[in-house]
């Protein structure tokens, strides 16, 4: 019954009709078609046996009755006559001699009718004797009803056939395209947004689910549709959110970017301005007269002719304007003011009668814009520190070098002994400076070494708050896991750090370090992305605290809340600590104190740490050692230090020199076994072009890279520039021997 209900739906609708009245059109004219060749068939058929009929009148009866009318027996004649009228649809045989009619036969008729003429012709001896004629007449009327009767079992059995065949194709139309298409209509119809998670899905045999043919295509089509709609719903509705979002954060952004927004009436000189435009200046919204006159009398003396002047301007060649200028506010100083606006209307002469803009408080800008020029400025103290670094670490080489050979010529001389003692620490705590300074001018790579942080911990600590009033307690693990870490950068950032807490604490207060390993690296997210150890150091004071507006920018560079300060110490700790591929937080409580905490990568519990206090007398096989340097001195020591150690020195000032030497020692009983190269020589091949040129045509050869930057990433990554190992200036003796250790082993 639903089935039925849904064949007569489809066929009250529009489609259904059309497909039965062109098939019923298209049938019935096929029908006439057929019938009328048909038809015309049939009455070429029936002419042609009324010709047929004639000829055998011509051919069989002619003759006999041109006898029996020469011998005039006319009873003989008429049972003649009534034989050929026998014949099929003859109507009228007549016999006549003129207007005379001999004899007749049948009923004449004058239409529908086909006749035909025959002269009687009679040879006597020598003569031919007219005897009459013969005219037969067929009628058509009979052939015209059999056509008839015909024409109509015809149409009546083509339109049986066409009923059945339109049925039939209909019903298949319905079967394999029509109750789908009403599927089809029927989830369009009821199509909605709401309603697109369902697929259009068809009542097919399971053959022909994934079937290819035209359905398939308009099912695959609207479901595409449906896709598209829900792609677009979505982009509709995220356009929607993101117009509702960007109207807030329009109104947001001019609240919060204090963009005060004004509107003045050229004619009248009236002028709106926001409650924003006021209150940036440090007045109440309506504390003032809303008028241009208002707003001249703000503008500083020295910018009011500049800014009426560039206004003029720019109405004048209907151009918008943007100024700087400076505007009083409430408490009698004046604020850098970005001043923008354009003429919107005009009159039919093209005068201006209405301009509108907005003006945005600058005055932070133009302090950054100073900040910047400290910046320059500091770069440029940075790049001379660094220069004044290296070249004082050369220096020191000489000096700590020298100092250190003379305490083996003084040996029994406690108190020479003491004094170079003493003249050494100092010289080693003046490379520490220089390292620092070095630090803070180029930020450097750090120089990594296996390091227990115990001792550096107390060091550092002792060392920022020697003299203050500050107690400090440790709390440091035991067993407390090695680091690869440049001790002499992560001491200045637990310095920068403790000398922050001493001025937040400047009537004294309480400090508390803690390191410990980290079991569970789950306690902080950073430490979910790497698979590896990690230790902890906490630093906690109970200062004032870090006001919550600023916690966020402690770590940007040059931002400081202090009258004289960089900005830079903890840039610089944040920096160093992320080179160290290590992490460092801030927590913090106004009036309660601040702690900061560093993740630093821990070493494999089993390495152990290099003990810098070894004696210097090395059990390495004595070898020949060119050392490459562009300072005298600096060769002078290293000579004598190569001696102490029991090697054979060979001196060179610059990276050509030291190629040429290598390739003569060679050929020699006696070559090179080791290069020590400095990194840098001005005006000269320096360390790292040498390296490279002498690798390449020694790819053997042993190089160790010194330089007086100890911070220079050739220096901190040297084996990826071919050297085997590397030596910071200054170096005494424990650390050349060291490093000549770890080739020649």
């Amino acid at each position: 019954m639903k089935s039925l209900n849904k064949y007569r739906e489809l066929l009250r609708q529009s489609i259904a009709k059309k497909f039965i009245i062109y098939i019923f059109i298209f049938s019935a004219a096929i029908t006439v078609i057929l019938t009328m060749i048909q038809l015309y068939m049939a009455y070429r058929t029936g002419i042609d046996v009324i010709q047929n009929n004639i000829s055998v009148v011509e051919a069989s009866h002619l003759d006999t009755i041109i006898n029996t009318l020469w011998v005039s027996d006319m009873e003989l004649l008429q049972i003649q006559l009534n034989g050929m009228l026998k014949l099929g649809d003859m109507q009228h045989i007549a016999i006549t001699d003129g207007d005379e009619v001999i004899a007749e036969v049948g009923s004449p008729q004058t239409e529908y009718i086909l006749s035909r003429s025959f002269q009687l012709y009679h040879a006597y001896d020598t003569d031919v004797m007219s005897l009459g004629s013969l005219e037969v007449t067929f009628t058509l009327t009979k052939l015209y009803k059999r056509l008839l009767t015909n024409a109509v079992v015809i149409a009546i059995t083509h339109a049986i056939k066409t009923l059945l065949l339109s049925s039939f194709i209909f019903f298949i139309f319905y079967r394999l395209v029509g109750r789908h298409l009403v599927v089809m209509s029927d989830y369009v119809a009821f199509l909605k947004f709401n309603r697109l998670d369902s697929p259009l899905t068809l009542n097919r045999p399971d053959n022909k689910q994934n079937a290819t043919d035209e359905l398939a295509t308009v099912v695959a089509a609207i479901n595409q549709m449906r896709q598209n709609l829900i792609k677009d719903v979505s982009e509709v509705v995220k356009v929607k959110n993101e117009l509702r979002e960007s109207e807030e954060l329009l109104q947001f952004a001019i609240s919060a970017a204090s963009l005060g927004i004004w509107d003045r009436n050229m004619l009248t000189n009236e002028t709106y301005f926001n409650a924003t435009y006021w209150t940036m200046l440090g007045y109440e919204p309506n504390e003032l007269i809303h008028s241009h006159a208002t707003w001249l009398e703000h503008i500083h003396p020295d910018d009011r002719k500049m800014v009426e002047d560039e206004i003029q301007k720019c109405l004048i060649h209907d151009k918008a304007w943007k100024i700087e200028f400076r505007l009083r506010a409430k408490n009698g100083k004046y604020k850098w003011i970005l001043g923008c606006g354009k003429a919107v209307t005009k009159d039919e002469t093209g005068t201006p009668v209405r301009a509108t803009g907005i003006h945005m408080d600058i005055s932070e800008g133009k302090n950054l814009q100073k900040e910047r020029q400290k910046v320059i400025k500091l770069e440029s103290v940075g790049i001379l520190a660094g220069g004044i670094a290296h070249d004082f670490n050369n220096l020191l080489s000489a000096i700590l070098g020298n100092i250190e050979l003379a305490s083996y010529h003084v040996e029994n001389d406690e108190t020479a002994n003491s004094l170079l003692n003493d003249a050494q620490k100092a010289t080693k705590r003046a490379a520490k400076l220089t390292q620092q300074l070095l630090t803070f001018s180029k930020g450097g790579e750090p120089l990594k070494e296996k390091t227990s942080l115990i001792k550096l911990i107390r060091e550092s600590a002792d060392f920022a708050l020697h003299g203050s009033r500050i107690s400090c307690e440790y709390s440091l693990q035991d067993n407390l896991w090695m680091v690869r870490a440049d001790a002499g950068q992560v001491g200045q950032v637990i310095q920068n750090i403790i000398i922050n807490a001493q001025q937040a604490m400047p009537d004294g207060g309480k400090l508390l370090i803690s390191a410990f390993n980290v079991e569970d690296t789950s306690v902080e997210p950073f430490l979910n992305k790497h698979y590896r150890d990690f230790i902890c150091i906490k630093i906690q004071d109970t200062g004032s605290g870090i006001p919550h507006e600023i916690i966020d920018k402690i770590f940007d560079p040059y931002f400081t809340t202090k009258q004289h300060g960089s900005g830079l110490g903890l840039a610089i700790c944040h920096s160093i600590i992320k080179k160290h591929e290590g992490h460092i937080t801030v927590q913090s409580s106004p009036a309660k104190g601040t702690t900061f905490t560093i993740f630093l990568p821990a070493v494999a519990s089993t390495d152990s740490i290099v003990n810098k206090t070894d004696n210097v007398v090395s059990n390495v096989k004595a070898a020949k050692i060119m050392v490459m340097d562009d300072d005298q001195m600096i060769r002078d020591v290293a000579k004598a230090q190569l001696l102490a150690l029991g090697h054979e020195p060979v001196l060179v000032s610059d990276g050509v020199q030291a190629i040429e030497k290598y390739q003569e020692s060679q050929s020699t009983d006696m070559p090179v076994d080791l290069v020590i190269m400095d990194l840098t020589i001005p005006g000269g091949m320096g360390g790292q072009e040498a390296c490279r040129k002498l690798l390449e045509m020694y790819p053997e050869a042993k190089i160790i890279v010194s330089s007086g930057y100890s911070t220079d990433p050739v220096i901190a990554n040297y084996r990826e520039y071919g050297f085997c190992a590397a030596v910071a200036k200054p170096f005494d003796l424990a650390a050349l021997s060291r490093a000549i250790k770890t080739v020649r082993v």
